[in-house]
């Protein structure tokens, strides 16, 4: 795990500083939300990071934000992104918007951090990591932000959960057993079970909608690749792509994994099939595209379409990623 970290780090301490303020959207045009889209951020050279989606195929990008915006998540209905921004001056909080950019609305404030929100399988619940008690733990809240419920009380650092598609547990990372690795709970705390076992380390688990594997990052060579799991622990794949990946969140359909990556030269969006094949670049703009998120849509949304106009040859050290470091 620690060694993921460090490939990570330089970047992912500066970004949360930066997310202070936007920048003018630029003119487009209208077009309709299609049936899938993908949340991701952008970050342009030498400028602040804010949401974008973009079709599946990378085409039709439009910006969502632009006062900051980092990790989104789309609801399960694909009306609604939940993401994380320091808009208001201080720590990481979660927010809420319409999921063509308007209603954005603050939903926490406790002291501390609030990163990685993610959406219950029906929408009832947004499940996110917080150091608010002095190191990283799990909480639930409503999607109004009321109702937060810290889901276990322990010593050790739990970070990037996501429900799984049932609504009954939560995948996450704990260095529970000393090393980071995958952990599944009940949404009370209850029951928790290993799923990863090797001692390199495993971070930001993604249940597959279809309920059968968990794909996660880990490091067991000279760069993070993507692995898969099924939830009981068995049958673990990987790494699926052979090159330098982080991030992976699966399409609704189960059969793709969208993930960051730097290999072309600059952090860019991929999509690949479940087994690592057909890796395929999606995003091109100049700058860090990253963090990406694979959900449904809501046919026939109106927004504004609009494209990077980065020009800046500077490549940024790295991706979009939560510090885990409290």
């Amino acid at each position: 795990m620690a060694r993921i970290r460090r490939c990570v780090i330089a970047l992912v301490l500066l970004v949360p500083a930066a997310i202070l303020a936007g920048v003018m959207a630029a003119p487009g045009r209208s077009s309709a939300l299609p049936a899938q889209f993908i949340a991701y951020v952008n970050i342009p050279n030498g400028g602040l990071p804010d949401i974008w989606r973009m079709d599946p195929n990378g085409t039709n990008a439009v910006r969502l934000t632009t006062l900051g915006g980092d990790q989104p998540a789309i609801s399960p209905d694909g009306s609604m992104i939940v993401f994380t921004s320091v808009r208001d001056g201080g720590d990481e909080e979660i927010y809420v918007m319409a999921a063509d950019g308007t209603g954005q609305t603050r939903l926490t404030s406790a002291p501390g951090r609030d990163v990685t929100p993610s959406w219950a399988p029906d929408g009832s619940r947004i499940v996110f990591t917080s150091d608010r008690t002095g190191h990283w733990q799990i909480f639930t809240m409503d999607p109004n932000g009321a109702n937060v419920t810290q889901v276990a009380t322990n010593a050790y650092r739990e970070v990037s959960a996501k429900f799984s598609p049932d609504g009954t547990r939560l995948v996450f990372s704990s260095n529970r057993s000393g090393t980071y690795c995958i952990w599944t709970m009940g949404i009370d705390g209850s029951s928790p079970f290993r799923v990863t076992t090797d001692t390199n380390g495993a971070d930001y688990p993604s249940w597959a909608p279809d309920g059968s594997l968990i794909a996660f990052t880990s490091q067991r060579g000279s760069e993070p690749d993507t692995y898969t799991i099924a939830p009981d622990g068995t049958g673990e794949s990987g790494p699926l792509a052979g090159q330098f990946t982080q991030w992976p969140e699966w399409s609704p359909d189960s059969t793709k994994i969208v993930v960051q990556s730097p290999v072309g030269g600059n952090w860019d969006v991929y999509s690949m099939n479940r087994d690592g094949s057909g890796i395929t670049r999606l995003t091109t703009a100049s700058g860090v595209d990253a963090v990406p998120f694979w959900g449904p849509g809501v046919p026939g949304y109106i927004t504004t379409t609009t494209t990077s106009t980065t020009t800046s040859t500077t490549t940024p050290a790295g991706p979009i990623a939560p510090a885990f470091t409290g």
